[in-house]
C-alpha cells in the first residue's frame, strides 16, 4: 500500500482523486493495524525478530515522509526505533545517506517522464528501441549485463 500511496502522493495530477485518497487511507490503515499489533508484542511475528520485521521496516521508515505523524503510532514508532538501533540497520542507513549525497541526474523532467506527469514532457514512445515482433533477439542486453 505504501508504494501506491507514494506514487499517487508524488504525481501532482492525482491529488484529491479516488486513487490518491484510497491508497492514503489504506497506508494509514496498515499503520493503525501494525501499531495495534505491536502494542501487544515486540515484533511483527511475536517474540522474535524475523524476516517479517526486516521486510516491513523500510516501508514503515517512510511514515514521516508520506504525510503521517509518528505521534499517532507510538508502538509502531518504538518498533521502528528498535530495528533502527540494530547494527545492520545502521549500516543500511549509512549506505542510504551515502547514496543521497551522491550526484544524481534525476531532475524534474526525468521525474515527469517516470511518472508520465501531465505537467511535464510526455514520453515519446516512438524513440524507444523495440524489438521487431517477429524477432526473438533482445534489443539490449545492458540490463542483463549489469545484473
Amino acid at each position: 500500500m505504501f508504494g501506491q500511496h507514494v506514487h499517487f502522493r508524488t504525481h501532482p495530477s492525482e491529488e484529491g482523486t479516488y486513487a490518491a485518497t484510497r491508497y492514503r487511507n489504506q497506508a494509514k490503515r496498515v499503520c493503525e493495524v501494525l501499531d495495534g499489533e505491536l502494542a501487544q508484542r515486540p515484533w511483527l511475528a511475536g517474540d522474535a525478530y524475523t524476516i517479517a520485521d526486516i521486510a516491513t521496516w523500510p516501508w514503515i521508515a517512510m511514515v514521516p515522509n508520506v504525510g503521517f505523524d509518528w505521534a499517532a503510532y507510538p508502538a509502531l514508532r518504538a518498533w521502528h526505533d528498535r530495528i533502527a538501533a540494530r547494527p545492520a540497520a545502521a549500516r543500511v542507513a549509512q549506505v542510504k545517506a551515502d547514496l543521497m549525497r551522491a550526484p544524481t541526474k534525476i531532475d524534474e523532467a526525468a521525474l515527469n517522464r517516470l511518472f508520465l506527469r501531465e505537467s511535464g514532457p510526455k514520453t515519446d514512445y516512438s524513440t524507444m528501441a523495440l524489438a521487431p515482433a517477429a524477432s526473438s533477439e533482445p534489443v539490449s542486453t545492458e540490463l542483463n549485463e549489469r545484473a
